[in-house]
């Protein structure tokens, strides 16, 4: 897949297996920006800053977003306070 992000990316008909998982892919990805908004306003990545739909990211570097945004996360949550975690 070129471009999992593009506007033009999902097919008119979908049809095939791998054109459902990237639908479902892209539902989720659009919602978790939007709740990430919401949770934490001062959190900051790439992904959030590229946001969705995004015409220049190829496959790889989707996933290279999502572990780093992913690893960022993990490490704010180490910073809360415990009783802020429960």
């Amino acid at each position: 897949m070129p471009n999992p992000l593009g506007k033009s990316s999902v097919p008119a008909a979908i049809t095939e297996w791998s054109d459902k998982q990237l639908w479902r892919f892209r539902i989720r990805f659009q919602d978790y920006l939007g709740s990430m908004k919401d949770v934490d306003l001062d959190f900051e990545s790439d992904l959030l800053e590229d946001g969705f739909p995004s015409e220049v990211e190829d496959c790889l570097s989707v996933e290279r977003k999502i572990r780093k945004h992913t690893a960022r996360l993990r490490k704010r949550a180490d910073q809360l306070p415990a009783e802020a975690a429960q």
